[in-house]
């Protein structure tokens, strides 16, 4: 019969050396919005809507936020671009710690 790892077993090997599973958290204590996205619509060069209509919010006090797609041409680039005020915003508000920081439409 075959030596079946346990999970601790195999996630030593994994990595090389010790792993602490039990580890001590402290309670998240979320707070208000840090950054708000609401609605947001966002169209490229070719005035094609490549973001439509997104919103979410990130809260401060450890919340952990991400945009995943994996496939080119999503919006997350473009979305993180009209956050940063790289692209204007065809619709949508974006705030910043209560602050309008929603680029201007110019076309």
């Amino acid at each position: 019969m075959l030596h079946q790892p346990r999970t601790k077993e195999l996630a030593n090997l994994m990595v090389g050396r010790d792993v602490i599973f039990n580890m001590q958290k402290r309670k998240s204590d979320f707070s208000e919005a840090v950054l708000s996205v609401k609605g947001l619509t966002v169209e490229n060069a070719d005035r094609l809507e490549v973001v439509k209509d997104v919103s979410f919010s990130i809260r401060g006090g450890g919340e952990i936020f991400a945009l995943a797609g994996g496939v080119s041409g999503n919006g997350q680039v473009e979305i993180a671009e009209a956050i940063a005020g790289m692209i204007d915003v065809k619709t949508g508000s974006i705030t910043l710690n209560g602050k309008d920081i929603t680029p201007e439409n110019h076309s």
